[in-house]
């Protein structure tokens, strides 16, 4: 079944902003009735919080810092290569910010 006559499929995209989080909403409509399509979405998307730098050993430290709705990751980079990405649920983000500090000193190791 139809939404009308003369389906016309548009597509909408913005980044939404609640409180602190930020989600992307996709949304597939007909422009002629304006009827929502089932292939529309909202993805959430995480924000930058921070990022810290450092070297050591001739190598390009990155640390940085991301937080979602389940809480904060951080993403680690050796001369701009991603490394890992660790997640920090239910950690203050204070806790994460050492725990980058701490990478980059050369006082935490990463394992994987």
């Amino acid at each position: 079944m139809h939404c009308c006559d003369k389906i016309n499929i548009s597509r909408g995209q913005i980044i939404a902003t609640f409180e602190n989080q930020k989600f992307d909403v996709v949304i597939d409509f007909c422009s002629s009735c304006g009827s929502k399509k089932a292939t529309s979405h909202i993805k959430e998307h995480k924000m930058k919080v921070n990022e810290f730098l450092g070297e050591r050993a001739g190598s390009q430290l990155r640390a940085e810092l991301y937080s979602d709705s389940s809480g904060y990751n951080i993403k680690y980079f050796i001369n701009n290569v991603h490394q890992t990405t660790e997640s920090f649920a239910g950690k203050s983000i204070h806790y994460v910010e050492d725990a980058a500090h701490n990478w980059i000193s050369g006082i935490k190791v990463l394992n994987g």
